[in-house]
């Protein structure tokens, strides 16, 4: 599929943490712990600020850009790509899920 045609799906689907993890901040950056493997994940403060949108209530990849952009000055394909590679990654660790 291409990027074009998984961001337009992308910006209609919302996204959410699978049950609660265990999660810390560490100087703004952020550490996940996934209790039944024992693995830990570590983010950096984008990745810390989409994990706390996300803990907060599911989020469309709109919402999260938004966030970011108003928080951080940067090209919005590059946050875009960055997050859209954020997420695939949680979601192939099974930390977050999509929802129609």
């Amino acid at each position: 599929m291409s990027r074009a045609l998984n961001t337009q799906i992308a910006g209609v689907v919302r996204y959410a943490v699978v049950n609660r993890r265990v999660s810390c901040d560490l100087c703004g950056d952020g550490v996940l712990l996934k209790a039944g493997n024992g693995m830990n994940y570590g983010l950096n403060h984008v990745g810390a600020l989409i994990w706390n949108l996300l803990q907060q209530s599911p989020r469309t990849l709109e919402e999260m850009k938004s966030e970011v952009l108003a928080r951080y000055r940067a090209d919005p394909d590059r946050v875009e790509s960055d997050i859209l590679d954020l997420l695939a990654g949680l979601a192939a660790a099974n930390l977050i899920e999509k929802q129609a």
